[in-house]
């Protein structure tokens, strides 16, 4: 890691399960990805016991302030966007995605355990802005909820997953906040809400 150059790492936690956490990110450097930085996620909701474990357990991380993020949010999105975080998780892990630097990372949720290399997906991603672990095709939940065309009546992304994934973001943060916030996380089916708006 001190020669890391892959893409940073990026995970939200809510820091229930520290081992599990902690698992993952070494499930994910043992299996040969070398990130540039690791950054965790989430801290408003741990308690004092799991920080001080990532602390000991992942001394090389980034604990990132959860103030920091609300406000590359609120500067972006405005107080709705930012009190829409607070309150639904994957909305937070999406901000996560959207508005917090670096810009080229990969995502990777608390549960996910890597056990093979991910040299495929690093060489995929020399080509592609996004590179995911296939999940059942989403695609029309997706387009549903967010009004997405599809062409030849299906979304090329609709088997993406949040759980495990690289991506470079190109776009303006104004115009995804103002995006994110055409569709109401309640009452909206949260993997079509993550998954389907970063489809």
């Amino acid at each position: 890691l001190e020669q890391g150059c892959g893409p940073a790492l990026k995970m939200f936690t809510d820091g229930v399960s520290p081992a599990r956490t902690i698992l993952s990110v070494y499930s994910m450097v043992l299996n040969g990805y070398v990130p540039c930085k690791v950054m965790l996620f989430g801290e408003h909701q741990w308690s004092d016991e799991a920080r001080s474990f990532f602390v000991r357990c992942l001394p090389f991380a980034e604990i990132i302030e959860t103030s920091a993020l609300r406000w590359a949010i609120n500067e972006s999105g405005g107080n709705a966007l930012t009190n829409l975080a607070m309150q639904a998780w994957w909305v937070m892990k999406t901000c996560v995605a959207f508005f917090s630097d670096p810009r080229e990372f990969c995502m990777v949720d608390d549960d996910v355990f890597v056990l093979a290399p991910v040299k495929g997906a690093l060489d995929a991603f020399g080509t592609a802005d996004l590179v995911y672990q296939a999940d059942l095709d989403h695609g029309d939940a997706y387009a549903r909820v967010w009004r997405l065309p599809q062409p030849n009546g299906r979304l090329p992304t609709g088997r993406f997953n949040a759980g495990l994934y690289w991506m470079r973001n190109h776009f303006n943060s104004r115009e995804i906040a103002h995006r994110m916030l055409q569709v109401s996380a309640r009452g909206t089916w949260h993997v079509a809400w993550e998954q389907g708006f970063i489809a």
